[in-house]
């Protein structure tokens, strides 16, 4: 076994951190650790994810205006069923819900 011999140095190194607080909007929406700035980031998200799984929804229910099927083809309307399923519980309902639970 050998032994291994430290020299202890008293050299402090510190890490200053610069921090400089945003200047415009967008850098302060995008780059935060606000925890309001992020909840806030949820419910855009979960908003612009609403609007898509509404345009979705209309487009289902254009197909089920009439008896023809004659807007989209049925392949398509299924993926159009199944997208509007996907986007509006993964893409609104859990971050409206996580954003709503965890405000205090």
């Amino acid at each position: 076994m050998t032994d291994t011999q430290v020299k202890s140095s008293n050299v402090v190194i510190e890490k200053q951190h610069h921090y400089l607080p945003p200047t415009t909007w967008k850098t302060y929406f995008t780059f935060s650790h606000d925890h309001k700035v992020i909840g806030i980031q949820y419910l855009v998200t979960a908003f612009v994810s609403f609007l898509i799984g509404g345009i979705l929804a209309m487009i289902i229910r254009g197909e089920l205006i009439t008896p023809e099927a004659d807007l989209v083809d049925r392949t398509v309307y299924n993926a159009l069923f199944t997208m509007h399923g996907t986007v509006m519980l993964f893409g609104w309902t859990f971050p409206s819900l996580e954003v709503f639970t965890t405000v205090k």
